[in-house]
This record gives C-alpha cells, structure tokens and sequence, in this order.
C-alpha cells in the first residue's frame, strides 16, 4: 500500500466514509469516493476487497474541518478558536481539548483516528460544530 494510505477493513463502511476506488482500467488511477445507503446493498458481497485505500489522518483534512494551525510559544496545533486538536506521539494520535487556561482546559478526546471521516465522528461525538 502507498504511504499515507491504508486498506480500510469492511466494517468501516458507513454512509459518508470518505475513501479512493481504483478505476478499472487505468490501476494508476483512483477516484475520491462517498459510501451512501445505495452502496449497502454490496456491502455483504465485499466489492472492494483490494479495490480501495483511504488516505491516513492528516493536517489538511483537520483544516478541511475548518481548524486552523496556530503555533504558540509552547508548540503547534489546530484550533477553531473554541478547541484544539494537537498530535502526540509522532503523529500516532490526536489530543482534543478546550481552549483556556496555562494548561488549557478541559480534555475531550485522546486516541488515534485513522482517517478524516473517523475524526469528524469523534467531533460531532464530543459535541463540536
């Protein structure tokens, strides 16, 4: 698999899950892909198997979130002037907090959403626009 991306496994797929099918006749090519409820009917018969990959969590899907990257004195991370989303641990993951504070506020999420689609669940989860 191409770094930066991953084979998602079947139980991924949910309305709204962002992920690339590769075109048939050109295997170079891939197009960007939305499930929806027309495709659950194959989801039982497994079309995608070794047909797809879905780009890895990164700084631009945050921003395509609508966060903002900032750099403090203390170090970088996204925000939309409510919360922030920092990376840990060589990028492994992800801490959600409120803004507020010298140690800032309240600690919403801390885990490792593999893709944007995974992350903007987390988001509508805990509450965030």
């Amino acid at each position: 698999m191409e770094k930066g991306y991953y084979a998602p496994e079947m139980d991924e797929f949910c309305v709204g899950f962002l992920y690339e099918y590769q075109h048939s006749k050109d295997p170079e090519l891939w197009h960007l892909m939305s499930f929806s409820e027309d495709c659950l009917r194959f989801k039982h018969l497994n079309p995608y198997q070794n047909l797809t990959r879905v780009k890895c969590l990164d700084g631009d899907d945050i921003e395509e979130l609508g966060y903002k990257y900032v750099v403090d004195s203390y170090a970088g991370y996204y925000t939309d002037g409510k919360i922030k989303i920092a990376w840990w641990y060589n990028k492994k993951g992800i801490e959600i907090s409120e803004l507020g504070g010298d140690f800032g506020g309240k600690h919403l999420f801390c885990g490792s959403p593999r893709n944007k689609t995974e992350l903007s669940r987390i988001l509508k989860i805990i509450g965030t626009p």
